[in-house]
């Protein structure tokens, strides 16, 4: 996943858009798949494998470079081409950042719906002939559908959908909100299409400057004004796990996600959305803050040498002025678990508490990794002899 991995310089952007290399006659699309592209040379060409069987006069694809300083935009344009797809659209940016890349790439965008899929990420073979149905007409706001995490080297296990007509439910968009908010709705930026109209009549675009929870506050804002959503029960998209992106490396930018997650709730608190029954905007934010500062908290600590783990807390007070007391204040109310105790208590032998119980889990997985390998040899040959009687 490399979206967050995108510097924010803040640079001056330039978009030049190229033509299309052969006169295709203009239909208007019911799809616009909007990529940003960002040093992903090595990537992104299993990612335009993916889409093409998809591209075509009902889909469009838009590349977004976002000032790549590797061999990116050549090769995806040799993809393209080896793959026989014409009509596209490039356009070039400065460095600004994967929101900025993305926020180009929706005003460019002409399709009823608008898809933003990393240059990292992949599709099932027969993606838009699964979803199309719940495109067109666009009478719903959002569409969206069931995706997996995989490892960069599984795309081979990318199997297309199941034949046939996939089930697809119709939900207003509070049920759907609250089934988000439940964890009963799993939605990623590759799963998920939006109605361009409704994203402009919302106003709901990505952050720019930020680089880590910005997809989330995204998918929280958009869902929370949503009016009626379509879920595809069928898994479409492929969310690819590399280990040099943001979420898997020390970067204290990550703890970008803590005010990403705060917009979002204030977004739904100055319009009024209806969180659920038995849910409050201050609590659900509240959790969401506190939530993403440990999980962000404990990355960096595992994820940094030993010298920056001594510095992490000193960082992130010169980085985000007031957030470490301010998570002291909110974990002091209520019923405080034993971790945030011996965070407000004790913050160095917190760190070599974290430290010391991703070891231990380290060790109970790998333990049981080496039980289930070590079953499977011990049983294999009785299994044999079963089979030879």
């Amino acid at each position: 996943m490399s979206t967050a991995a995108h510097a924010a310089s803040g640079a001056t952007r330039l978009t030049t858009e190229t033509a299309p290399t052969a006169p295709q006659a203009r239909v208007a699309p019911v799809l616009t798949i909007v990529v940003p592209v960002f040093n992903v040379e090595e990537y992104l060409p299993a990612t335009l494998r993916s889409l093409a069987p998809s591209l075509g006069p009902e889909v469009e694809l838009v590349l977004v470079d976002d000032g790549s300083t590797d061999d990116s935009l050549r090769t995806g344009q040799r993809v393209l081409d080896e793959l026989g797809v014409t009509a596209y659209r490039l356009l070039r940016l400065d460095n600004g950042g994967v929101s900025v890349a993305r926020n180009v790439g929706l005003r460019a965008a002409t399709g009823d719906y608008v898809l933003f899929l990393d240059g990292d990420d992949q599709v099932s073979p027969n993606f838009f002939a699964t979803v199309r149905a719940a495109l067109a007409p666009a009478t719903h706001d959002i569409v969206c559908w069931r995706y997996r995490s995989a490892a960069r080297d599984g795309a081979s296990q990318h199997a297309p959908a199941p034949a046939g007509t996939p089930v697809v439910r119709s939900l207003t968009g509070a049920d759907a909100f609250e089934e988000f908010l439940g964890g009963r709705l799993d939605v990623w930026t590759g799963s998920a299409a939006y109605s361009r109209t409704f994203l402009e009549r919302s106003g709901v675009t990505f952050t720019e400057g930020c680089v880590a929870g910005q997809d989330r506050e995204f998918i929280h804002k958009a869902f929370g004004v949503a009016a009626s959503v379509a879920h595809v029960d069928a898994t479409c998209s492929f969310w690819i796990q590399r280990t040099r992106s943001i979420t898997h490396s020390f970067n204290i930018r990550r703890f970008d996600a803590v005010e990403a997650h705060r917009r979002a709730f204030d977004f739904l608190e100055e319009r009024s959305v209806d969180v659920g029954p038995g849910r409050d905007v201050d609590e659900l934010r509240n959790r969401a803050i506190v939530g993403h500062y440990f999980f962000n908290l404990r990355s960096c600590i595992r994820s940094a040498q030993p010298a920056d783990r001594r510095r992490i807390l000193a960082l992130l007070d010169a980085s985000y002025p007031g957030l470490n007391a301010e998570i002291r204040q909110r974990v002091s109310v209520g019923s405080p678990s034993f971790e945030t105790r011996l965070y407000v208590r004790a913050p160095r032998l917190y760190t070599s508490w974290v430290v010391w119980r991703g070891g231990v889990v380290e060790q109970l997985v790998t333990a049981k990794r080496t039980a289930l390998a070590m079953r499977t040899q011990l049983l294999a040959p009785a299994r044999g002899r079963h089979a030879a009687h």
